[in-house]
C-alpha cells in the first residue's frame, strides 16, 4: 500500500470508528461498488446484459455484504409485487 493511500485510510479512521484498515478498504470498495451498481441500471448500462433487474441486485448487494462481512440473509425476503 503506498504512503499516500495509507494516509487517506489513516483520516478515515475517526469516520469509521477506529475499524482495522481492512475493514475500512472494504467498506470503500463495497461504497464504490454499491453506487456502480445503481448507476448502471440508472443509465441503462445493464440493458440486454441483465433481464432480471431486482434478483440481480439482490444477489450483488449479498455479495458485498458478505464482502464487508455482514450475515447473509434468507432469499425468501423478496418483496411481493404491489396489487
Amino acid at each position: 500500500m503506498t504512503k499516500a493511500v495509507r494516509h487517506d485510510l489513516d483520516q478515515l479512521r475517526g469516520v469509521f470508528n477506529d475499524l482495522p484498515e481492512p475493514a475500512i478498504v472494504r467498506a470503500l470498495i463495497a461504497w464504490s461498488a454499491l453506487f456502480g451498481t445503481v448507476s448502471f441500471e440508472l443509465f441503462g448500462e445493464f440493458h440486454n446484459v441483465i433481464s432480471t433487474h431486482d434478483d440481480y441486485f439482490d444477489l450483488a448487494m449479498a455479495e458485498l455484504g458478505a464482502f464487508v462481512g455482514l450475515p447473509s440473509r434468507p432469499q425468501s425476503r423478496r418483496r411481493s409485487p404491489a396489487a
